[in-house]
């Protein structure tokens, strides 16, 4: 059977061949063979099994890079769905802190007070920030991505690198980043916060910090001050994330190109199973040994003739 692993990621580590040139080469090394006996022919058998045997090697060398490949590939994949999965859940929160900033201009009678505003938004927030992807993992579960990362008490103290605005009750505390990578190929990091939310910690305690100033202070300029600095960090966030999105689908499409390669150079080497090839890498082996025999009588020929004459 042919090798075939389809498209993955990685440096392209595979031995270019330029197919034409292989086939005049192996023409020329077949009619060099009609000229011997099988006497002749038969001489080169070791040469034929170590040969053979660097096809294997070849063979089992490339079809490691291509398991490797194959668990970029995987690993590429993931990093993408999530980083969309969490695009996806950062567009609600912001959803919801939009809607609770026209909110807070309210005062019907049915607007509810500033405390009910904001525990309204919050509880929003909570609910986004313990969904989970279709794998079953919190899409904000940091480290442990099986437990839920938040839970409603805890969303006043995850307003935290957050400034001087939020540091009036003292009630906050300091996100300690301990930042781990992932491999998606041997040139491509990507780094994964794993005791924080999520590389949008930031700009989710912001906004979480901005609803709690307006549930204290009430619409003043603290809580202005603070919507306005947790409104540029989003923005910041979802421009870092886009690029970091299309940095991802980009190495994705080259390592992709690059795997075709690889797979192109293993299915040239390896038409049929590992076997056969090593065959037929001994074949041509044997035949440029006898190409070598035949030119050298020839060149025996040659120096007797013109000794001759």
């Amino acid at each position: 059977m042919a090798v075939t692993v389809g498209s993955t990621v990685a440096d392209i580590i595979s031995r270019p061949r330029n197919a034409s040139d292989s086939s005049k080469l192996y023409n020329k090394y077949v009619n060099t063979a009609k000229q011997l006996t099988d006497g002749e022919y038969n001489k080169y058998k070791n040469f034929v099994e170590i040969s053979a045997a660097g096809l294997n090697d070849e063979y089992t060398t490339m079809k490691k890079t291509a398991v490797k490949y194959e668990q970029y590939k995987i690993t590429n994949i993931k990093a993408s769905k999530d980083a969309k999965e969490q695009l996806n859940a950062l567009a609600e929160i912001k959803k919801v802190f939009q809607e609770f900033q026209v909110n807070v201009t309210k005062t019907h009678d049915f607007a509810g007070t500033k405390e009910q505003k904001a525990d309204n938004a919050l509880d929003e927030i909570n609910k986004i920030l313990r969904k989970q992807g279709v794998e079953g993992n919190y899409l904000f579960g940091g480290k442990n991505t099986d437990k839920a990362p938040v839970e409603k008490g805890a969303l006043r103290e995850r307003s935290n690198i957050i400034g001087d605005n939020y540091t009036a009750t003292g009630n906050y505390t300091e996100a300690i980043a301990n930042n781990a990578t992932v491999k998606l190929s041997d040139d491509v990091q990507h780094e994964i916060p794993k005791n924080r939310l999520h590389p949008a910690d930031p700009a989710i305690c912001k906004i979480i910090g901005a609803i709690n100033v307006y549930k204290e202070r009430g619409d003043e300029a603290p809580y202005h001050d603070a919507v306005h600095q947790a409104t540029q960090e989003f923005v910041e966030l979802e421009i870092t994330i886009g690029q970091d999105q299309k940095r991802i689908e980009q190495a994705t499409h080259d390592n992709q190109l690059q795997q075709a390669e690889l797979d192109d150079n293993l299915n040239e080497l390896f038409t049929v199973g590992p076997v056969e090839s090593a065959t037929r890498l001994a074949d041509l082996g044997k035949l440029t040994q006898a190409s070598w025999l035949v030119e050298q009588s020839r060149g025996k020929l040659e120096k007797l003739f013109f000794e001759k004459n």
